[in-house]
C-alpha cells in the first residue's frame, strides 16, 4: 500500500466518524422535534441549518477524497489486492453515509412541514391551543379547515419529496461527471505514459538497428581481410615451394 493511499485512508475514517455524528445528531433532533410538535420548543432552525450544511460539506469531501484514493490506486496499476478492499470499502461506506444523510434530511422536512402545519393551526384558532382545537371542534368548518390543512401538508410533503429527489439527481449527475472528467484525466496520463514508452522503444530500436549495420560493416570488413591474408599466405608459400625446387634443382644438377 502507497503512503499517499494510506494517508487518504486515515483521512478518510477520521471524515467518516464526524459524518456519522452529525447524521446521528439530525435524526435524534427530528425524533425529539416530533414528540414536542405543539407542546415544548423545538430545535432552532440556525443550528439544524448549520448541521445540514455541515453535512453536506462534509460528502462533498468524502466524494473527492474516494475519487483521489481512486486515481491513486489506478496509477500504481491496482494490483494491491488489500487497497483495492479498502477502496471498495471507502466507497460503499460514502454511499451508506450518503443514504442515511437524504434519509435524515426528508425526515427533518418533514418534522419542519409538520410543525408549520400546526403553527398555522394554532395561530388561526383565536383562543386555545392549536391541538386542542382540532381535537376538540366537531363543527363543519372546522373540519373543512383540517382536511384543508393535511391536503396542503401532504402536498407540501411531496413536494418537498421532488425538490430533494430532483436535487439528488442533480448532485449525482455532477458527481458522476466529476467522475469521469477525473477517469479521462487518468486516462489521458496512461495515454500519455504509453506514448512514451512507444517513443523509447522507438529509439532503443533505431540505436539497435544501426549497431546492427555497424557490426554488418565490422564482419565484411574482417572477411575481406581474412580473404586477403588468405591470399597472401597461399602467395608465399607457393613462392617458397617454387624457390626450395629450384635450389634443389640446381643443387642436383651442378
Amino acid at each position: 500500500m502507497s503512503a499517499i493511499f494510506e494517508n487518504y485512508a486515515v483521512e478518510f475514517y477520521s471524515l467518516q466518524q464526524t459524518l456519522e455524528k452529525a447524521i446521528s445528531l439530525s435524526s435524534s433532533s427530528s425524533i425529539n422535534d416530533d414528540d414536542h410538535i405543539g407542546g415544548v420548543a423545538q430545535t432552532p432552525a440556525s443550528t439544524e441549518t448549520n448541521n445540514e450544511s455541515e453535512i453536506e460539506d462534509s460528502l462533498a469531501e468524502m466524494e473527492q477524497l474516494v475519487r483521489r484514493m481512486d486515481l491513486e490506486a489506478r496509477s500504481v496499476g491496482g494490483n494491491d489486492a488489500k487497497q483495492m478492499k479498502i477502496l471498495r470499502d471507502c466507497k460503499a461506506k460514502a454511499q451508506e453515509l450518503k443514504a442515511n444523510a437524504q434519509e435524515a434530511k426528508e425526515r427533518r422536512a418533514q418534522t419542519d412541514s409538520r410543525a408549520q402545519l400546526f403553527a398555522s393551526s394554532s395561530g388561526g384558532g383565536g383562543g386555545g391551543t392549536g391541538p386542542a382545537m382540532l381535537s376538540s371542534s366537531n363543527s363543519g368548518g372546522e373540519q373543512d379547515r383540517r382536511r384543508e390543512q393535511n391536503s396542503a401538508l401532504d402536498s407540501m410533503m411531496k413536494n418537498t419529496a421532488r425538490i430533494e429527489q430532483t436535487g439528488e439527481r442533480i448532485r449525482e449527475s455532477k458527481g458522476r461527471l466529476i467522475e469521469t472528467e477525473d477517469l479521462g484525466a487518468a486516462i489521458l496520463q496512461d495515454l500519455h505514459r504509453q506514448r512514451e514508452t512507444i517513443v523509447e522503444s522507438r529509439e532503443s530500436l533505431r540505436g539497435a538497428d544501426d549497431t546492427l549495420s555497424t557490426s554488418r560493416k565490422i564482419l565484411q570488413t574482417m572477411s575481406r581481410r581474412a580473404q586477403q591474408n588468405k591470399l597472401l599466405f597461399y602467395g608465399v608459400v607457393t613462392v617458397l615451394v617454387i624457390t626450395i625446387l629450384t635450389v634443389a634443382y640446381k643443387k642436383l644438377n651442378g
